[in-house]
């Protein structure tokens, strides 16, 4: 797939388009991706994070996977800066 498992959280997976609401297409390519990876299950946690605390995307990802029927989705606000140095 275009998409690969992000290298610093174990069980994590790179969605570059996620935080972009502009893009139909980041839609298509966004609802299709979380399908597969929750089995189709909306009501899988799903935790969305960035590079860092002063990067929104990963807000506005966790804002669509909600209004795609994600029921339980969360914003790991301090992202990969906050993670590495805990």
């Amino acid at each position: 797939g275009i998409y690969g498992e992000m290298k610093g959280i174990s069980g994590a997976f790179w969605l570059p388009t996620a935080g972009d609401r502009s893009s139909r297409k980041s839609n298509a390519d966004m609802e299709s991706y979380l399908e597969k990876v929750t089995g189709g299950d909306k009501s899988k946690a799903l935790v969305f994070y960035c590079t860092g605390a002063r990067c929104g995307r990963s807000a506005n990802a966790a804002a669509r996977a909600k209004e795609m029927g994600y029921s339980d989705t969360l914003w790991y606000r301090g992202g990969m800066a906050s993670w590495k140095a805990a």
